[in-house]
């Protein structure tokens, strides 16, 4: 993996994350995608599984960063991205659709276990738990079409070299 393009990737996610994506909010309730969950499935899917594990510790640290309080989300987001990782040997994930599906259940997964960490840590839960469980995966989700066919160009995962470990 370009580890370089990795971290500009991830620091402009992050930026848009925390600033602009308020823009794609739907209804009142101010349900939001979430960019860093999207890339978080998507190194998963495509990396070997060391480069995977790490770069979903990463994500998780950006999303901590801009988030409510610190380690919730690293540890959500490193277990999650890990199992996906692994899980990606057993179940075939090579089509968007499929994709797309584990984007949503990554989502409400690690929005479960945060929410377990937030409340363990003591910390107010930033959100409610219908919004970080159900609909911010959902519209993440809705989202990571397009994200997953532009970003294997973006990272040169198309070359024969940068190729994922698929079965």
């Amino acid at each position: 993996m370009h580890w370089i393009r990795f971290m500009i990737l991830i620091l402009i996610a992050a930026i848009v994350q925390s600033s602009l994506v308020s823009v794609l909010a739907l209804t009142e309730a101010q349900i939001k995608p979430n960019l860093l969950l999207i890339l978080m499935v998507f190194f998963a899917i495509h990396c070997p599984a060391q480069e995977a594990i790490l770069s979903a510790f990463i994500i998780g640290l950006f999303a901590d960063l801009i988030g409510a309080g610190m380690g919730p989300l690293l540890l959500a987001y490193g277990v999650i991205g890990s199992l996906l990782s692994e899980v990606r040997h057993v179940m075939v994930l090579r089509h968007i659709p499929q994709q797309m599906i584990a984007v949503f259940a990554a989502g409400g997964l690690c929005g479960l276990v945060a929410l377990v960490l937030f409340r363990i840590k003591g910390c107010p839960v930033p959100i409610d738990m219908a919004h970080l469980v159900l609909w911010q995966p959902l519209y993440s989700a809705v989202l990571a079409g397009p994200f997953f066919w532009i970003l294997p160009h973006v990272m040169s995962m198309g070359h024969s070299k940068h190729r994922s470990i698929m079965p």
